[in-house]
């Protein structure tokens, strides 16, 4: 859907991830993890094997890691983009260099907090589906975003599915104060790092667990500091 029907990686992936969570609850988390390593650029010098490769490496290592860091936001894109890097290594690929041109103000940390909150909200609060919470954001976003902010249109639809990947995290890993941190953290972290590691999928989520990671860290250091004193 991405690459070959041309409607682009977010709009794909938000796709994949509601029809899989309807029809296939189950193994709603996997496709997802699958969609992610699929959200490649069009302009990354790859082929049908390389993805292959990346889908086969993303299975290993998400059996792998199923029983660590359970409930952080992010943790699928992170091994999508995991796979990537090792497929990146052995097949030396040359991944993409994008420069930042844009003139960033309030709207990233607004779109980010929108679409972090709506979505640990409607996961932790209404009990729906962690994937389908996250997608029908990222969709929502990607179809209005461009429209409402003209000027951020190559990047507030992927700012925002980024920030519903942090809104993935489970209440009981994260509380509400937590995920207002983590969501300001994100669009943070994506301008930190838009130049680099272009073109490959799971960046996005990989922001979203770092954001997580980084307020989790932070929260554990402020508490080791007060039992201290």
């Amino acid at each position: 859907m991405n690459i070959y029907l041309s409607q682009g990686s977010i709009i794909a992936a938000s796709l994949i991830g509601i029809i899989g969570s309807i029809f296939f609850p189950k193994y709603s988390l996997p496709i997802y993890t699958g969609a992610f390593v699929g959200m490649i650029s069009p302009d990354f010098s790859h082929n049908f094997y390389h993805i292959c490769a990346a889908c086969i490496i993303a299975g290993f290592i998400y059996e792998l890691s199923k029983e660590i860091f359970v409930g952080a936001g992010g943790k699928l894109g992170t091994i999508a983009f995991s796979s990537w890097l090792i497929t990146y290594l052995i097949f030396d690929l040359t991944l993409l260099q994008s420069s930042f041109n844009y003139q960033i103000g309030y709207e990233l940390l607004l779109i980010s907090f929108i679409g972090a909150i709506t979505t640990y909200v409607l996961y932790n609060y209404f009990s729906l589906d962690p994937v389908l919470s996250s997608a029908l954001i990222s969709l929502i976003g990607a179809l209005i975003l461009p429209v409402i902010i003209p000027d951020l249109k190559n990047i507030s639809p992927s700012v925002i599915m980024a920030a519903t990947f942090a809104g993935m995290s489970s209440k009981k890993r994260e509380n509400w104060y937590k995920m207002i941190l983590i969501s300001f953290i994100v669009p943070i972290f994506f301008t930190c790092s838009y130049c680099n590691l272009g073109g490959i999928g799971g960046k996005l989520g990989t922001i979203a667990f770092s954001s997580v990671l980084t307020i989790d860290g932070i929260f554990i250091l402020l508490k080791d500091i007060s039992y201290k004193n």
